[in-house]
């Protein structure tokens, strides 16, 4: 078993494939939207994980906002040959991204 040590509003538990991420409440402030995508990053190349499994259940945040950070998370994981798979997507979200990729 890996512990994760951070101060980030999710946390992070091992899979057999991956890193599944569950945020801790339904919104996330400015400034963790804005660390978003560097800290799921380094976490998930720090642990040697290819697949980074993000929950968004209840996430509460402007679908504009949130998509445009799991775009770039999805882009810069899979320069490394990762890959962002999204659990509990809200439909908007799902359609949002799907049409980005």
């Amino acid at each position: 078993m890996t512990l994760h040590f951070h101060s980030s509003p999710w946390q992070v538990h091992d899979r057999p494939d991956g890193l599944h991420v569950v945020f801790d409440n339904g919104s996330l402030d400015p400034e963790a939207l804005t660390s978003l995508v560097d800290e799921l990053c380094d976490l998930a190349h720090a642990n040697g994980h290819r697949t980074l499994y993000l929950d968004c259940d209840g996430l509460t945040l402007p679908v504009a906002a949130l998509a445009g950070k799991l775009v770039e998370l999805d882009e810069r994981l899979r320069t490394s040959e990762g890959r962002l798979v999204l659990v509990n997507a809200a439909p908007p979200l799902a359609r949002l991204l799907a049409a980005e990729s």
